[in-house]
């Protein structure tokens, strides 16, 4: 979900990015072994995407789930699709009256750039839309370090992803919650709580193929991805010659790579008590 610089999105929307986006997200799909969701929902009458973007999975989740009612909520106007099933709705989760009714399955992917402040908040407000014995699931990235294979960070010093962390930090914005989203289920009550961690790999992974696709979108899109988002927060406190070294230093961390490069990509699944 992207919108304008006065917005709290960190990303800004062009055609360019809408392409990445759905690659990104074909990339995820085959680097989960083709599966865009992972909680065993039967028969959902109502399903519910937060931060659609494209509506990519909306659609997969509305040709999924065909006896479904399916909603996909992004910030930004998205283009409605072929399945009758599937609409669209422009507001904020977080915001009373923009959904309303139950649902028994929601999901979410990748918030931690879409404008998400108060994750405990978040995973109360899915609780309430949920319907009893209904599932949420989130995907989220740890966007706070790469790792080699042997899980070693591989940039401990890196001067600008400190720089971004503490201006993130200053936003309420949490680039290690993927990593405690696990927590911030339980806490809340979720029940059958089930992660699985996943490589988003920069580079090859001998033995597997199904990273592949996604790591070439990650180094050919992301650099100037993230080099825009740092110059959102923190341009107007840097020259020229700063920025243009802090591009080359993003540019090298998510380079192509050769020794198992990958950021840590967090799926769990929640079951809220009930029926």
């Amino acid at each position: 979900m992207f919108r304008d610089a006065s917005s709290s999105q960190l990303i800004s929307y062009s055609a360019t990015e809408h392409e990445r986006l759905n690659l990104q997200t074909r990339g995820f799909n085959e680097m989960m072994h083709g599966k865009a969701f992972h909680a065993p929902v039967e028969r959902p009458s109502r399903v519910l995407e937060i931060g659609a973007g494209t509506g990519y999975v909306t659609r997969i989740l509305a040709s999924t789930f065909l006896q479904a009612e399916v909603i996909g909520l992004d910030l930004s106007v998205v283009p409605a699709g072929e399945q009758t099933n599937a609409v669209f709705v422009q507001g904020d989760i977080m915001n009373d009256g923009v959904v309303t009714g139950h649902f028994d399955f929601i999901y979410s992917r990748m918030l931690v750039y879409g404008g998400i402040r108060d994750w405990p908040a978040y995973i109360a407000r899915a609780w309430d839309l949920l319907s009893p014995g209904g599932w949420l699931e989130t995907q989220e990235v740890d966007t706070s370090a790469f790792f080699d294979g042997d899980g070693k960070n591989m940039y401990p010093n890196s001067s600008w992803r400190n720089e971004q962390r503490v201006a993130f930090q200053a936003k309420g914005i949490d680039m290690a919650v993927a990593r405690k989203l696990e927590g911030y289920f339980k806490k809340q009550g979720f029940v059958d709580v089930a992660v699985k961690k996943f490589r988003w790999m920069h580079g090859p992974w001998e033995g597997h193929p199904e990273t592949l696709s996604g790591a070439k979108t990650a180094t050919k899109y992301n650099p100037a991805v993230i080099f825009e988002s740092y110059k959102r927060m923190l341009g107007h406190t840097k020259t020229a010659a700063q920025l243009e070294a802090v591009r080359e230093e993003i540019e090298k961390e998510f380079a192509w790579s050769e020794d198992g490069k990958h950021r840590d990509y967090y799926v769990v699944c929640g079951r809220k008590p009930g029926r």
